[in-house]
């Protein structure tokens, strides 16, 4: 009826509900090394099924033809895969999402191209994301409603999730292609700590106290090469600073968190505790490789390298933490997507499989004091992502995606058990 009767002349209305059955086989949770060392009992998790959706509607306004405001509602209730289930986000869903079942607003931005067409320059305003705008260099398994079931199987996590930025991030990003072959993207987020993003209360990165350089924020450079018609390739920069505040405001959960909640927690915050509440001041500095390369019709590999270096801005002596002030971590990840449109001669299907290291520390300076001896946080076994999935076209507006997840090593640890996920994701669009 909306499609008949026209929406509005200058207003599109964009529909997605995800509706998804999903578990985790029974296994250990998954445990850090120094809470090993330290004797934490392992706690099992349960083996239960639950059901979850995600609705959103995006409505996108033009007032020249060429240009785009994005304003989108978003409702959601779900229990996401992360510590308090399996003990690691490593086992995220890229669709997780949790509102209370509250409708907010999600996302707010405006693009708009400049130079002919060769450049595009995005004011965002609410939950601000490099992916949106970047080229992920990831296909169609970007998409969390059609693409990759995981959190990290989407893209890059050290180039488009680095930070604290995301979740209330305003900023701008400006694209700009000098020829069919080359083109560069740059782009700030700012996070104002102060925020309660989620709760309906209002959203800005505008704090008085701190500027917009003194809280939270993520800076993104990007060279993209495409040197022939079938392969591409991308090279970023990443910085961001976290406060480390994580209960300014209230406990609003916006401290250090340089991988997006992805790969390990010591990946996450790899400096921990400043003090009660809060984290070690954090800021990073990281470089990536992301390309794709169309070997056939039907067959598309894509990934990437990242590697990010974490300082310590401060140190602390809290709770057998032990940081000094410049101390350095070093974390990795990569990954390997194998994308394959069409399989079997069915138009709008979707197969992929996916192999990764989620961000994991390979090096720390830092770490805590068990039975008199510094145990670093560091990961002291690679942990490694295994990802299946195949995409049903049940019709124009269905989707339907099993697939799982499976996890060795997670937490960076082998004497942790394998985590298993399971899925089922139906998406519908209007």
């Amino acid at each position: 009826t909306l499609e008949a009767q026209q929406f509005s002349t200058t207003t599109k209305l964009r529909g997605e509900v995800i509706f998804y059955p999903a578990g985790v086989a029974e296994a250990d949770q998954a445990q850090t090394t120094i809470q090993q060392a330290g004797g934490v009992p392992t706690v099992q998790t349960q083996d239960n099924t639950i059901f979850a959706y995600r609705v959103r509607l995006n409505f996108d306004t033009s007032f020249t033809g060429q240009d785009r405001l994005r304003t989108r509602l978003q409702v959601a209730d779900t229990t996401p895969f992360a510590g308090p289930v399996t003990g690691t986000n490593e086992t995220r869903l890229g669709f997780d999402s949790d509102t209370d079942g509250a409708l907010l607003i999600d996302k707010l931005f405006y693009e708009f191209p400049f130079d002919n067409g060769k450049g595009k320059a995005v004011i965002t305003a609410v939950n601000g994301e490099a992916n949106e705008f970047f080229d992920t260099y990831s296909g169609q398994l970007e998409s969390s409603g059609n693409g990759a079931l995981s959190r990290f199987g989407r893209f890059n996590p050290l180039m488009y999730r680095v930070g604290g930025a995301q979740g209330a991030g305003a900023g701008t990003f400006i694209m700009y292609d000098f020829n069919k072959t080359v083109g560069i993207g740059v782009g700030y987020l700012a996070l104002n700590t102060n925020s309660t993003v989620g709760t309906g209360a209002p959203v800005s990165a505008a704090n008085p106290d701190q500027g917009l350089f003194g809280g939270n924020y993520s800076v993104f450079a990007q060279v993209n090469v495409k040197p022939t018609k079938d392969f591409k390739f991308g090279l970023g920069y990443s910085r961001s600073y976290g406060t480390g505040f994580d209960n300014v405001g209230g406990s609003n959960g916006f401290g250090v968190n340089v991988t997006g909640s992805t790969g390990t927690s010591y990946a996450a915050d790899p400096f921990g505790s400043a003090k009660s509440g809060d984290d070690t001041p954090t800021e990073t500095n990281g470089v990536n490789l992301m390309f794709s390369w169309t070997a056939l019709p039907q067959m598309i590999i894509s990934g990437w390298f990242g590697y990010t270096w974490a300082n310590a801005l401060s140190s602390s002596f809290v709770a057998s933490n032990t940081v000094q002030k410049n101390d350095q971590a070093q974390i990795l990840t990569a990954a390997l997507q194998f994308a394959f449109p069409d399989p079997f001669g069915r138009k709008g299907d979707l197969g992929g499989f996916i192999v990764g290291l989620p961000p994991y520390v390979t090096d720390n300076d830092s770490g805590q004091i068990v039975n008199g001896q510094l145990i670093k946080r560091q990961n002291e076994d690679v942990p490694v992502h295994i990802e299946g999935l195949y995409r049903f076209q049940v019709n124009r507006n269905l989707r339907i995606t099993p697939g799982f997840i499976i996890i060795a090593n997670p937490q960076g640890n082998a004497d942790n058990d394998t985590l298993f996920v399971y899925t089922v994701r139906s998406t519908f669009t209007f």
